[in-house]
Parts: structure tokens; sequence; C-alpha cells
């Protein structure tokens, strides 16, 4: 859930609607991780914990992150500060290679908030 007025707290979107699927998976899954990873995207998104949440290092991915949410669940995202928005672009089980992010020119729908799934 996004506030409104609250210049603090980022904005947390989905690339697009399929996406949406992995996260809600996520939600389920892991509850407690998913609220977690949330909370951090929309307060303080570029926050590192070694090996859990970082910034990926290769040229193509430059500016992206990523969040180990359990043992095998990932999430990827962007963050966009001069918008005070950050975009997931994945969200499900550990992919066998990172996935690409988005072209900057992108559709984004609002991604749901976990504290609103039932456990």
């Amino acid at each position: 859930m996004n506030v409104p007025g609250s210049e603090s707290h980022y904005a947390v979107y989905a690339h697009n609607k399929d996406l949406i699927k992995g996260w809600e998976w996520l939600c389920r899954y892991l509850p407690s991780a998913a609220r977690k990873s949330y909370d951090i995207l929309r307060t303080a998104p570029q926050t590192t914990i070694p090996r859990r949440y970082y910034m990926l290092k290769h040229k193509n991915f430059q500016g992206k992150w990523c969040h180990e949410v359990g043992a095998g669940e990932r999430i990827y995202f962007g963050i966009y500060e001069d918008q005070r928005k950050v975009v997931v672009y994945y969200a499900g089980r550990h992919p066998n290679q990172v996935p690409m992010p988005p072209d900057p020119e992108f559709s984004v729908t609002e991604l749901p908030s976990p504290h609103s799934s039932k456990e």
C-alpha cells in the first residue's frame, strides 16, 4: 500500500501485470519475508544486507537491486530516486540467470501490499 502524501516513502510498482502472479505467490509462500521486503522497498530500498539485499554489479544492471526473500526466492527491482519510485521487474523462485531489467519506457501497475494478504 502506497501512502499518499508521504514524501518519505517510495511508491512500489510491478513492471507488468504478469509479475504480480509471482509477487502474490511470494506473499502466500513467505508472507512475513514478503512483508519485510515490501516495507524496505517502500521506506529504504537501498538498504544493503550482505548476501540478502544488494546492488547488482554488472554494467547491464546498473542501478538494479536484488532482495533474497527466502532460501530460493528473489525480488529484482530498480530504484528511480527522482520519482521516489521502485519498480519490481522479477518476483519468484531464484532464476537460473539474473533477469534482464525492462526497457526504461515501461508500463507499471501498483504492486499489491502483502499486508492485505491473508496468511
